[in-house]
């Protein structure tokens, strides 16, 4: 397994700078998600945070109604999805219809290709950087 990221780093040391207690992390269980759940949860920690939930769903998942359920019956402070960008999209709009409204939400958005993509080769070994940043100055 890969090392745990600091993904939620950032969020996490605002809640504790702000006094907030209560965490609730959610990830689908895929690689980057789980790595990103564990290393919000070791920081939550570092940083006397509560994790009062941490779960996961299945890949494909359009439904989140239940696990929203666990999230609010724990009432977290904070609420970490980690997730991709169908599913973050999904989880707040599904939060909203739930009448769940953590003092801080943050969601991770990893990169997803869609299965026809491929890797080309060119005879560049690295883009501009306009051509991968957009336009400098």
């Amino acid at each position: 397994m890969a090392s745990n990221p600091p993904t939620f780093e950032g969020l996490l040391d605002l809640a504790a700078r702000r006094g907030l207690k209560r965490v609730a992390l959610v990830n689908e269980d895929t690689l980057f998600p789980k790595t990103s759940v564990a290393g919000g949860a070791e920081i939550a920690r570092k940083k006397r945070l509560q994790v009062v939930l941490q779960e996961s769903y299945g890949k494909g998942a359009t439904d989140f109604t239940g696990l929203l359920a666990k999230v609010k019956a724990a009432a977290p402070d904070v609420f970490a999805a980690a997730t991709y960008f169908d599913d973050a999209v999904a989880i707040t709009r599904q939060m909203k219809e739930l009448d769940i409204n953590p003092k801080m939400f943050g969601v991770t958005v990893g990169g997803d290709l869609p299965e026809s993509a491929t890797t080309r080769r060119t005879t560049r070994s690295r883009p501009t950087p306009a051509a991968c940043c957009g336009p400098t100055r």
